[in-house]
């Protein structure tokens, strides 16, 4: 056998043996940077329609379309629901049926952050069909609506946090 021949045997052997030990099991680098990759996504989504919103009032001469505002966050808002619940169960991020507190707690301090953002938005945004209540109200029913998804994981059984110490106002 060549020497070439051997280094492609050896070449296809590591690369079978890499691929089959990246399968198994949990990689909580990959799982974190595909959830991050999530948030990005929601964040330019919201910047968005930030930026709609500031062309509209430009055009309309200063005033906000609020209700635009908020369907088009709101449709944000549930498209990152929607990955991140797709990221919880899918291979490196589904859980292998262990509880993990730490792990738990991680998640439930990242819907504790995106809670705390979408509360210092209602509050700086002049809005006009919708009061600065009613996009709390908003906030919280999303926010009770993360934490409950995210308890009722198996990696959340012996969780030390719950849904009050995470969507409290304050």
């Amino acid at each position: 056998m060549s020497n070439r021949n051997q280094m492609v045997l050896i070449l296809v052997a590591v690369l079978g043996t890499a691929g089959t030990a990246l399968g198994c099991g949990a990689d909580p680098l990959r799982c974190e940077a595909r959830k991050l990759r999530g948030d990005s996504e929601y964040f330019q989504c919201v910047s968005r329609c930030d930026r709609r919103s500031s062309r509209e009032a430009a055009r309309l001469g200063g005033a906000r379309p609020a209700a635009a505002d908020t369907d088009c966050e709101d449709k944000c808002a549930a498209r990152h629901d929607e990955t991140m619940q797709r990221i919880a169960v899918i291979s490196p991020c589904a859980s292998e049926g262990t509880p993990d507190p730490a792990t738990c707690e991680a998640r439930l301090l990242r819907i504790a952050a995106n809670h705390r953002i979408c509360q210092s938005r209602c509050g700086r945004r002049d809005r006009t069909s919708e009061s600065t209540a009613d996009c709390l109200a908003r906030c919280d029913a999303r926010c009770a609506t993360s934490v409950d998804d995210t308890l009722a994981q198996l990696i959340c059984g012996d969780g030390r946090m719950s849904e009050d110490q995470v969507c409290r106002a304050e």
